[in-house]
């Protein structure tokens, strides 16, 4: 199907039904007023898609990952899960029964809310953002303590601490959502259900490339696996990226290429950024419970 022909159909008959490019594609006629023929060049233009993968994606041969409806929702001013599980006639039937916003403001803001008492405070983490000399404080301050970072007020920081003031926090489930950097797409497909199995959420990048595209302003993963080599580039700049933010997410290495790598060289860099490498092939159950016990904080 190429692009004149999208332009002569429906467009209920252009994107298969009960498909994500359905959910996709019927948005952005109904809610952004796009064209249906316009649809595929559209996203080429937002995200920097090949017109060939494009069109592959409309026809769900193979369906929009995850990081790229993502990517998508960001460049659109929506959300994930607006875009992904979208129905035709929802812009209609929002208009014919209008809701009150919650307060006058802009969408975009954070509302401020209070915690419930009885919240499981256990299941969820917090992340927090440093403050500038420019930016406005939230009034508590982090202290590493230690593996990790604890929020506080001031006068409660210990003594010789050395604390960071904090300018936001963001609250959400803690252990959900798993970077897994991999090309080998079987591999990536079993670990990926064994993850899901385990109530984690899985995120699969085939290149460190997207995953690279997908750090710019996203929420943070809770745990980043990476094989080390992908075509002839090794994970040094993403994990490099990923430690200087995030320098306590659990980060794992995989290789069934050690012997290339030199050993000694790769184990200075485990131990200099405080990762855990396994060699290929690996017990997915044993690096799943590595990921679950570093989530929990235990020992």
């Amino acid at each position: 199907m190429d692009h004149e022909e999208l332009g002569h159909e429906e467009h209920g008959n252009i994107w298969p039904s009960g498909t994500i490019a359905e959910s996709i594609g019927t948005w952005m006629v109904e809610v952004r007023g796009d064209k249906p023929h316009k649809v595929a060049a559209k996203i080429m233009e937002a995200v920097g898609m090949v017109r060939g993968t494009v069109y592959r994606r409309m026809r769900n041969d193979p369906p929009f990952s995850e990081s790229e409806i993502r990517q998508m929702a960001e460049k659109f001013g929506t959300t994930y899960e607006e875009l992904s599980t979208y129905r035709k006639g929802k812009a209609a039937e929002a208009k014919a029964n209008p809701k009150p916003p919650p307060m006058d403001v802009d969408a975009q803001h954070e509302l401020p809310c209070t915690l419930h008492p009885e919240l499981d405070l256990s299941e969820l983490t917090a992340y927090f953002t440093t403050a500038g000399d420019d930016d406005k404080e939230s009034g508590l301050v982090a202290v590493h303590i230690g593996s990790g970072w604890e929020l506080m007020h001031p006068s409660q920081v210990p003594k010789n601490a050395q604390p960071r003031r904090v300018a936001s926090i963001r609250l959400r489930k803690v252990g959900n959502r798993i970077a897994l950097v991999e090309d080998n797409q079987d591999l990536a497909d079993t670990l990926a259900e064994s993850l899901r199995t385990a109530g984690l959420k899985p995120v699969h990048f085939s290149s460190y490339s997207s995953f690279m595209e997908s750090q710019r302003d996203s929420v943070p993963f809770d745990a980043y696996v990476f094989d080390w080599f992908l075509g002839h580039k090794d994970a040094s700049t993403p994990i490099n990226l990923v430690r200087t933010q995030y320098p306590e997410v659990p980060i794992y290495i995989v290789s069934g290429r050690i012997d290339e790598l030199g050993t000694q060289s790769m184990a200075d860099f485990c131990m200099e950024k405080n990762i855990e490498f396994l060699n290929k092939p690996f017990s997915n159950n044993m690096l799943i419970q590595q990921i679950k016990r570093a989530l929990s904080g235990s020992a």
